[in-house]
């Protein structure tokens, strides 16, 4: 029996800071960083709809495509705004 996990389509970005997340947000993205042990962090954006629907999907572990191979990634911090709650950042 296989596990099938939900798969997450993620954009790789350059720009980093609070002005260029803000400009992510409104795009209707979320910015987001990998980190992997032993190597740099890398900086990255996903849609926000298709990432609420990952969340309820009830799945902990989801599949991204890094530089055409697949790896396996959960959340492990997120950050939501004060006041209406969206999800404003997120570290894999």
């Amino acid at each position: 029996m296989s596990t099938s996990y939900y798969k997450l389509e993620i954009e790789n970005r350059e720009a980093v800071g609070k002005k260029a997340s803000k400009i992510i947000r409104r795009e209707g993205k979320i910015p987001s960083i990998l980190y992997f042990k032993g190597e740099q962090p890398i900086s990255i954006a996903i849609d926000k709809r298709l990432l609420y629907q990952a969340i309820k999907s009830d799945q902990r572990i989801y599949e991204i495509k890094i530089e055409s191979k697949s790896q396996y990634v959960m959340i492990k911090d997120v950050q939501y705004h004060p006041v209406t709650d969206e999800i404003i950042h997120i570290d894999f």
